[in-house]
């Protein structure tokens, strides 16, 4: 009888497999894949298969990274092999899919299941207790959370479906009393977002982590380097995840040899103390007052029409007739005259496109939404209160939240309020504006300031915030517009009479944009070019020292950066 060999089976691919090995990757939203890679893949490539997974193409927001053998947290470095990495560093074969650098704006961010992924990253950051909101603030966000995760779903009314969804940070839920109470506000704040999609509630959600305090940031000791004139991180080799305001942080900063804090100072910025010097020696009285307050042959021929005299808040403050707004004529406007400007200035190679208007009158309210249709506009800023020290400033021309069915009639269009969030300084509210005749429907974001006092300025932190807002927003709306329709749409711009603080607006993010594009920082040329287009922008002497004040901490808060 022949010897029978029993041979232990032995797989084909035995050979290969010393070749290749196979990881996990742990996405956002907690579900699991598994990569199977060459030994010599890198951890781009190991990135590059979980975006092809997830049909991502704005992939250098992203990375992955893992536990290290003390359990601490090791990003990958994408250029190495992520084999050799796993084996030296890893606890476990196990990456964590995740975003590595954060962006000052939202509104950055071109393709939806980039913001999606974003999205799921701040709220992670949110409930991991990374990020440390408000008792307010967390209501605020738990209630956006359930608004783009699951809609107007009515079963929120039941507080025990809520229950069971994670809503706040494990240190919030370890009292049932606190638990409950939050529960019922978050319930009844849904209420305000009802009809919102998923996608807009996502960058509700965003825009409001990203005013959270460390939003974006992780704290090392730094030094500064004379020689090299940057700062050292007394850190492992890893990303420094920053929210920076002129674009993405680099993030492998060189680590010094010595990296004791010695407390010395980045020099100030050159422009910042030009900036600085100019108010402390009074000089900015001079220029301002240098400066024409209206251009000297200037023609107001519609604005002037006695038909159109009752449409002026102010009789003095007019457009004029080569660059103001005209509407379609109508029966009951048969000059298409609206009292508001067009503002068109070139910065950074762009053109800034803005409509600065008054405060719409009861009579002129209708006349106001027509300009926001044929005009395209995606965002109105309001920097002036209804009614200021018993004086009426703007009659309110959008329904308040809450009020029958949210909306209201003005004209051929109806405007519904779908949502509102106040964030201190600054209310946003989400509009719907639809042409009756037409049939035809668009969203527009209302933004206003509510913290201008009756005298003087605000402070300027909270304006600061509030441009940012502006924007954030601005970039958002441009990014999901139709390439066929106005790539650059206007911003509205409007206070009472659209001149005083609306030119404090459109001057303090023009000359921003010129920081931010290394331009000439010359305010009062850029001020003379916004008089030429409206009359009387920047109203007084305080409001332009303002406007130094802004800029000088905008570099400031650049520098930190």
């Amino acid at each position: 009888m022949p010897f029978r060999l029993k041979l232990r089976r032995t797989r084909r691919y035995n050979v290969r497999s010393k070749n290749c090995f196979m990881t996990r990757i742990r996405l956002l939203d907690n579900n699991e894949i598994e990569c199977t890679l060459s030994v010599e893949s890198t951890g781009q490539e190991c990135l590059e298969a979980v975006a092809q997974r997830l049909e991502l193409r704005e992939t250098h927001y992203f990375g992955l990274w893992f536990h290290s053998k003390n359990q601490q947290v090791r990003w990958v470095e994408l250029e190495k092999p992520l084999k050799k990495q796993l084996d030296k560093f890893a606890s476990e074969p196990l990456l964590f899919f995740g975003v590595m650098f954060y962006v000052p704006s939202v509104a950055r961010l071109q393709q939806e299941i980039t913001r999606y992924q974003y999205y799921l990253q701040v709220k992670k950051d949110v409930l991991d207790g990374r990020l440390r909101p408000s008792f307010e603030q967390g209501i605020r966000l738990a209630a956006l959370a359930v608004q783009a995760d699951f809609g107007d779903y009515h079963q929120f009314e039941s507080h025990d479906f809520l229950r069971e969804y994670v809503l706040f940070p494990v240190d919030l839920t370890q009292d049932e009393q606190i638990l409950e109470e939050l529960t019922q506000k978050v319930a009844q704040e849904h209420r305000n977002h009802s009809g919102i999609s998923a996608a807009e509630a996502e960058f509700l959600y965003i825009c409001e982590v990203e005013r959270l305090d460390g939003f974006g940031q992780e704290c090392f000791p730094v030094k500064y380097l004379e020689k090299q004139k940057m700062a050292g991180l007394e850190a492992q080799k890893r990303p420094l995840m920053l929210a920076a305001l002129n674009g993405l942080s680099v993030a492998r900063v060189p680590v010094p040899e010595d990296s004791q804090d010695e407390g010395a100072k980045v020099p100030m910025d050159e422009r910042c103390r030009l900036l600085r010097k100019k108010l402390e020696e009074e000089m900015v009285f001079t220029e301002y007052e240098q400066i024409p307050k209206k251009k000297a042959d200037g023609v107001f021929t519609t604005a002037t029409l006695p038909d159109n005299i009752d449409r002026n808040r102010v009789p003095e403050v007019v457009p004029y007739e080569e660059n103001r707004v005209e509407l379609v004529p109508t029966k009951e406007n048969n000059t298409g005259y609206i009292n508001a400007s067009h503002i068109k200035i070139t910065v950074g190679g762009e053109e800034w496109h803005y409509i600065a208007t008054q405060g719409p009158l009861p009579q002129t309210c209708h006349d106001f939404w027509q300009m926001v249709w044929e005009e395209g506009v995606n965002v109105i800023a309001m920097v002036t209160a209804e009614e200021e020290r018993g004086r009426t400033k703007s009659h309110r021309y959008w329904p308040k939240l809450g009020s029958k069915h949210s909306s209201a009639t003005y004209g051929k269009f109806k405007v519904t309020t779908k949502f509102r969030t106040d964030s201190g300084c600054y209310a946003t509210t989400g509009l719907k504006v639809k042409h009756l005749l037409l049939g035809q429907e668009k969203t527009v974001w209302h933004l206003q300031y509510t913290d201008w006092p009756d005298h003087g300025c605000p402070e300027e932190q909270g304006f600061l915030s509030y441009l940012e807002e502006i924007q954030s927003v601005r970039r958002h709306t441009n990014s999901v517009l139709d390439s066929s329709n106005n790539c650059n749409p206007p911003v509205v711009v409007h206070c009472s009479a659209g001149v005083g603080r609306t030119g404090v607006v459109i001057l303090t993010e023009l000359m921003i944009g010129c920081l931010e594009h290394n331009e000439r920082v010359d305010v009062p040329v850029m001020l003379q070019n916004l008089r030429e287009q409206r009359m009387f922008m920047v109203q007084t002497i305080a409001q332009y020292k303002f406007v130094y004040q802004v800029l000088i901490l905008f570099l400031q808060n650049s520098r930190l950066i």
